[in-house]
């Protein structure tokens, strides 16, 4: 990835069925009603699902607040002309690609504010945004969610409510995030994740109501535990009566026993987008160096000649998260670029989140923040 010398959450947590691995440790072995178990199950593995989507739904909404890009043909973005609208602010709406669920449709609208011109620096934006997803061509409503968010430099936050309806076991689920205590969102940057290649700091409420009766839980998420504690967790049955369940550990890591760093090897189409706003693409061939490392050959924009070597490792204990860094760029706008990926769980394609900062020259010490898709040819 280069870009000119002048020169962006676990937003959407949406359960589906799979996820791939082991989704943590059950209760299964403890004297608990049937339904409660089964409840909390599905629950485990529809989170599990959801978290390995995070890092494709972050990037979508990024390249959404960069009008131009390839991936969000469907997506509006207009300045904000309402009464007491704070300078650089804009509303966006339409079609959002997450890269995901070819066969749902999910739409956003919002508004957001960033700190400064996008198109000239970026330190943070912020704003709030509804999500509606629908299947069987936009016949079946299945999510909404009011979130507010928050990007910045080195971390994201979410809050608010969403509400899946899953068609197909009658589940109603809502999470909660209070807006007083937002999840926090990084990038993880030594041997112990969370959720992939990113640590979650922060606690919300789930609430699940269907056939089986009715389970309530909380989920925390602490920095430095691989695993995400549910605790506070009740199941009612249908005739009303309350079972108290245990508290649990779960792994919502990218990390299938199967996963290798071999899962990397190819050669990838990148479309990559930065705030400051700029887009474009590049060809990264991916070779394995050893069990924990790859090597990079990164043609930017492909076809040019003009090639980058570097490397990425596994992060946060999971071979399907890489972490790495390059530095690039003429003499006076040289700058350094850290970097994030997570690999689809059937290995066809990753999403990047990065930050990059000037070394040198009149720029030295400011950056931007840069997403990516790459999909395997």
């Amino acid at each position: 990835m280069v870009r000119s010398a002048g020169a962006a959450a676990l937003l959407v947590l949406v359960s589906a069925c799979g996820g791939g691995g082991d989704s943590g440790t059950s209760n299964a072995n403890v004297n608990l009603p049937s339904d409660a178990v089964a409840m909390e199950t599905a629950a485990r593995v529809g989170m599990k699902s959801a978290v390995a989507r995070m890092t494709a739904y972050e990037s979508a909404l990024l390249f959404a607040l960069d009008p131009g890009s390839t991936l969000t043909p469907g997506i509006v973005v207009a300045d904000d002309v309402s009464p007491g609208a704070a300078p650089f602010s804009v509303t966006f709406a339409g079609d959002l690609d997450s890269g995901f669920d070819a066969m749902a449709q999910t739409h956003i609208a919002g508004r957001s504010t960033f700190a400064a011109d996008p198109a000239t620096s970026f330190t943070s934006v912020t704003g709030q945004m509804a999500v509606d997803i629908t299947v069987l061509g936009g016949m079946m409503s299945v999510y909404h969610a009011d979130l507010d968010f928050a990007v910045g430099a080195s971390e994201r936050t979410v809050s608010g409510i969403g509400v899946l309806q899953n068609p197909l076991n009658g589940n109603k689920s809502t999470m909660t995030v209070d807006p007083a205590k937002p999840l926090r969102i990084v990038a993880a940057t030594g041997s112990t994740a969370n959720a992939c290649g990113y640590v979650i700091d922060g606690d919300f409420r789930l609430v699940v109501v269907g056939p089986l009766g009715t389970y309530a839980s909380t989920w925390r998420f602490l920095p430095g535990s691989p695993l995400t504690t549910v605790d506070t967790a009740t199941h009612t049955d249908t005739a009303g009566v309350v079972t108290a369940m245990p508290a649990i550990d779960v792994d919502l890591r990218c990390n299938p026993a199967t996963a290798t760093i071999n899962d990397w090897a190819g050669v990838y189409q990148q479309i990559w987008g930065c705030l400051p706003r700029e887009l474009g693409s590049a060809r990264l061939a991916l070779t394995v160096k050893d069990a924990t490392t790859v090597t990079i050959n990164d043609e930017d924009p492909p076809g040019s000649g003009n090639g980058n070597i570097y490397e990425a490792a596994i992060v946060g204990g999971s071979a399907r998260a890489l972490r790495g860094f390059f530095v690039t760029g003429p003499v006076g706008f040289r700058y350094r670029e850290d970097f994030n990926w997570t690999l689809s769980a059937d290995g066809t394609k990753f999403t990047q989140t990065s930050r990059y900062v000037y070394q040198d020259g009149p720029l030295i010490g400011t950056g931007g923040n840069c997403f990516a898709r790459a999909v395997r040819e």
